[in-house]
């Protein structure tokens, strides 16, 4: 029997083609703002930073993002292990789009993995340091692109079909927590 930690493993995140990343390393800048006038009862001129969220453009970059998939009973809670928001977890807003939250947050969500349609894994049946895997909400919809009303971004949120395929590149498996390095 594997221990959730043999389970975890940090491990750089990319989709097959163009550039997945935070929306304010996307654009290199500190907020990006939105007017969400139309989700807050018709308020005019109530704006959100969406940076935190995790966005898609067709440009390839050599961006990745790099996470460490903890493995729960009810699935993997990713965590951001480098760069603006390092320690958030990520989670979804409620727009229904994913991005990095701070890790006490009711936002936080879990995440099935899969390896194909329907062949789901953990981190110990990843034999090669490179795989591409959907990931799906628990008890949600496989993980791809949506777009939000009145907004130019693509953003990483619900898809309710197949989801997106992910390139992960594993940089350590058997991986603890930060604050627990010495954790079985």
């Amino acid at each position: 029997m594997f221990t959730h930690r043999q389970r975890s493993f940090v491990a750089d995140v990319r989709p097959l083609s163009g550039t997945l990343q935070f929306l304010s390393v996307l654009y290199n800048v500190e907020r990006v703002m939105e007017d969400t006038w139309y989700v807050i009862a018709r308020e005019s001129n109530h704006y959100e930073d969406h940076g935190h969220l995790i966005g898609y453009s067709a440009e390839p970059r050599s961006d990745v993002i790099r996470l460490y998939f903890r493995h729960t009973e009810r699935g993997y809670v990713l965590y951001v292990r480098e760069g603006r928001y390092f320690g958030k977890a990520i989670g979804m807003n409620r727009h229904g789009h994913y991005g990095a939250f701070a890790p006490d947050s009711a936002n936080v969500a879990k995440f099935w993995m899969f390896e194909g349609a329907e062949n789901q894994i953990t981190g110990t049946e990843l034999t090669y340091d490179e795989a591409v895997i959907t990931l799906a909400e628990v008890d949600g919809y496989p993980v791809g692109l949506s777009r939000h009303k009145d907004t130019p971004h693509i953003y990483l949120g619900d898809d309710y079909g197949q989801g997106l395929p992910l390139r992960i590149t594993l940089m350590e498996r058997n991986a603890p927590y930060l604050s627990n390095p010495e954790e079985v």
